[in-house]
This record gives C-alpha cells, sequence and structure tokens, in this order.
C-alpha cells in the first residue's frame, strides 16, 4: 500500500508505523499499516500502551478516545478485547519500541549530539546546570534538559527526541540531561549513547539504585570505552560504581573547601576554584561537573569555569536583597534536603540568625512530615511551619502532621503560621537586623510561585528599609 508520507526530522515528520519498527521485535499485526506524525503519538491516536503509572491509560480507554491504531505488549489481556476495526501491532516490549519510533521521528538526532546524563538522588539539577553553563561560556552550543527547565518526572521518550531535534536544528552540538531512575527503569532513554555520565549520590529505594547501576554497567549506554563515568567516592554506591563501570572512570569526592557567606573556594588540580554557590554538597557538585567539562574539552581552563556560575532557580538561590538579611529560595521538600540546604546556610551564618519557612506539602508521604520539621529546627534559630502545596489536603492538618516532630524543648523555636505570605513578612522581621531566611518548598521548582515568595521577601525588606 503506498502512503503520503514526508520524512523531515524536525518534528514535521510522518513516517509508515512498519518502517518505524526498524529493529523492534514485531510479534503480529492486524489491519493496515499507518503513517505516524509525532502528534499522533502526543494526542494517543496511535496509542502505545506503555508500562509507567505516569500513562495508565488502557487500550480501551484510548479506543473511546478515538486511537485507530494500537500497540501492544505481548502477553496482554486487552488483544482479545480489541475491536475488530481497530489496527494493532503486538510488540515483545512495548517501552523500547515506543523510544525508537520517537527517535526515529525526530531523525535520530541524539546520534548528532555529544550527550552527558546525570543520575543520583540528591545534586542533579545543579550539576546540569554547571556542565551547561561551563560548556556554553566555552563556546559550545548546548541544549539543558533538567527539572530546573521542567519537570523531568514527567518526560517521555517523544518529549525527550523533540527536545534533541531541537537542539540539533538550533545548531547545537551537546546535550545535557538530568536522567531520573523512571526515565531508566522505564526505557525512556533506550537507544541512547552517552558521552559522559555522572553519579551524584544514592539515597532512596533500591530499585532506583539498580536503575543508575544499569547507566554505568550496561555498555549500550555508552558511546564507546572513553565514555566518561564520574562517579562519587564519598558515596557507597557511587564506590560500587566505580568499580563495575565498563568505560573511563573519573572519580570525585568531598574536597577541602574554605567556605564563606561571598561562596565556596576549593583546589581543582592545582588551581583554584572559586564558586558563589554554599554548601558541602555544592562543593561536590562543582567537582563532578568540573570532570565532565574537563574531560570532554581536554582544557582545566574549560573547567574552571563551572567556579562563574550562580545556583540554578529554587536551589539555594540568594537573591539580591539589600544590604543586612540575606534570603535564600530552595527546593528542599523532605527531610534530608530540608537538612543538607539549612546545614549549608549554617556552614556560612556564624553567628547571624537563621529563619527558615517550611510548609505542610500534601504530596509527600505522611511520615516524613514530622522529620521534615524535625531537621527545619535542629538546624534554625527560628523555624515557622507554613503552607506549601496541600493539593487535596487541608493546610491545617499538613500542619498538624508536621508539628508532631517539634521536640518539646524545642517548641519555643518554632511558630505556625499558615498564610505564606504573612509567614515569609514574619520571617524577615524576625531576621533582623542581619540574619537570613531561608523559604524552603516545592513552590520553589514553580517559577510563578517562587517568583511570588521572592516578591514578597523583598516587598518586607524594602518596608523595614
Amino acid at each position: 500500500m503506498t502512503h503520503d508520507c514526508t520524512h523531515q526530522p524536525d518534528g514535521n515528520t510522518s513516517l509508515p508505523l512498519n518502517e518505524l519498527f526498524a529493529d523492534t521485535n514485531v510479534l503480529r499485526t492486524r489491519g493496515e499499516d499507518v503513517c505516524v506524525h509525532p502528534r499522533q503519538l502526543a494526542d494517543a491516536s496511535v496509542f502505545f500502551k506503555l508500562r509507567s503509572p505516569l500513562f495508565p491509560a488502557s487500550a480501551a480507554d484510548a479506543i473511546r478516545h478515538g486511537a485507530k491504531y494500537v500497540v501492544l505488549e505481548d502477553g496482554d489481556e486487552e488483544e482479545a478485547a480489541l475491536p475488530a476495526h481497530v489496527s494493532y501491532a503486538i510488540v515483545d516490549d512495548v517501552n523500547r519500541a515506543f523510544a525508537r519510533v520517537c527517535a526515529r521521528l525526530f531523525g535520530d538526532a541524539h546520534r548528532q549530539l555529544t550527550l552527558i546524563g546525570v543520575t543520583g538522588t540528591k545534586g542533579k539539577t545543579t550539576v546540569c546546570h554547571l556542565i551547561d553553563g561551563a560548556l556554553r561560556a566555552s563556546g559550545v552550543k548546548t541544549g539543558l534538559l533538567s527539572s530546573a527547565v521542567r519537570n523531568t518526572n514527567q518526560l517521555d521518550a517523544l518529549s525527550l527526541h523533540s527536545f534533541l531535534a531541537t537542539v540539533v536544528r538550533q545548531g547545537g552540538t551537546h546535550a545535557v540531561l538530568e536522567l531520573t531512575s523512571r526515565s531508566v527503569a522505564e526505557e525512556q532513554i533506550f537507544g541512547l549513547q552517552f558521552d559522559a555520565l555522572v553519579f551524584t549520590n544514592f539515597g532512596g529505594k533500591d530499585e532506583y539504585l539498580d536503575a543508575n547501576r544499569q547507566l554505568f554497567t550496561d555498555a549500550r549506554f555508552h558511546r564507546s570505552p572513553d565514555t566518561i563515568c564520574a562517579l562519587n567516592s564519598d558515596d557507597p554506591a557511587g564506590r560500587e560504581l566505580a568499580a563495575a563501570s565498563l568505560s573511563r572512570v573519573v572519580t570525585y569526592g568531598a574536597p577541602d573547601y574554605t567556605t564563606d557567606a561571598a561562596g565556596i573556594t576549593l583546589r581543582l588540580g592545582d588551581r583554584e576554584l572559586r564558586s558563589p554557590l554554599i554548601g558541602r554538597h555544592n562543593a561536590s557538585n562543582l567537582l563532578a561537573a568540573a570532570a565532565v567539562v574537563e574531560g570532554l574539552l581536554q582544557s582545566e581552563d574549560a573547567a574552571l569555569r563551572v567556579g562563574n556560575l550562580t545556583a540554578p532557580p529554587g536551589r539555594l538561590e540568594k537573591l539580591r536583597a539589600p544590604d543586612g538579611v540575606d534570603v535564600y529560595l530552595d527546593c528542599a521538600s523532605v527531610p534530608w534536603t530540608v537538612e543538607t540546604s539549612l546545614s549549608a546556610v549554617r556552614e556560612i551564618a556564624g553567628s547571624r540568625r537563621v529563619v527558615s519557612i517550611i510548609g505542610g506539602n500534601g504530596k509527600i508521604e505522611k511520615s516524613w512530615r514530622a522529620s521534615m520539621a524535625r531537621a527545619a529546627i535542629h538546624h534554625s534559630d527560628l523555624c515557622i511551619i507554613t503552607s506549601d502545596d496541600p493539593r487535596q489536603s487541608h493546610p491545617a492538618s499538613l500542619v498538624m502532621d508536621m508539628l508532631r516532630g517539634v521536640p518539646a524543648a524545642e517548641a519555643a523555636r518554632m511558630k505556625t503560621i499558615i498564610d505564606r505570605r504573612m509567614a515569609i513578612e514574619a520571617a524577615v522581621r524576625e531576621a533582623q537586623p542581619d540574619g537570613i531566611v531561608v523559604l524552603m518548598g516545592r513552590r520553589m521548582l514553580d517559577a510563578r510561585t517562587r517568583a511570588e515568595d521572592g516578591q514578597a521577601a523583598m516587598g518586607a525588606l524594602q518596608c523595614i528599609n
């Protein structure tokens, strides 16, 4: 059958599905072949039933909403119930098939790029930001895909390959990708080959470590034996991966460094690196990024450029405030990130008063809320508990969950103000005349709500001054 298909690897591609299925194990089909355009995958008129909690739709639901072609994995019980008028294909691995189709629709743009992937529990976004910024400062045209740009937890293969094709179309040569464990485990990045991979640290569930391990021990993810594998030697999982990795291993660890209100100073080889970032975790992030930049560009001068970069949005992002009180915006919303961020602030605070704001969050596990409040109070002179992202929960209920973590002996260093703007204004007053305010929560991941909090803090400072 002849198809009216076009092939333009710029997002306007339309190709026969049987051509897109090259190298895919298609076990059986029914009905006519179809031409596929990216928008048909986006609106599920050509429907792949992926193994992912992010895409829970059934084939029956997709057909009710207009799907004309369905792709299922072998053994799916829905095959027997598909209506006679619906064409379909049965494949051995539907997630891998979807990744291959998306790559081909966008002209396999990934093959034209130097790919850098960053994985781990904490620090991924900052390391991506540092690598991208240092490469750009060295004259390299890059594309950056991280949670500072978009929610990478919601990423799928279609969005990923669309992004990579855009980078190529705009003249880019390198792409820096924040890799979630889910993107690896669900085969969203199947087919990509990396020139550099970074592992920051591990603090999650065992299945997440299994996904991280796959990146470093499966040669299919490596462009060549020279692929840089930058691994954190201070982390037990990092040491394990360093021993098991197949390609060029570069290790980094928490260095000897000095820090003050202006930032971090550390050694990079025989050179001094100065950065406005703060905290031991950021000293480690700087070394990870420097290792990749130096390895890719073979230039220590290029690596030193990571020190010229400010924090990415919402990652201990320091606002330009009037003299006196300093204000940081930070997306910490679970106990271990709250502790890491406030510990970094404590390193530079000296005798200055530290006032933190944390909020009730409807997304995090209930058992974590009390631990988050306990971590915040432990590292602050005063902690104000307020609302953050309640979702379907009542803000007061979330606050009560958090108050259960407040030790009786430390209750005097805690206040509850559910209205967030009022809480921010109170924090600024409490930090006078020269303290530090740290505004934390998932709100900092969203540009609009982050700006709202920042504006509230700046408005309170201007009123006082």
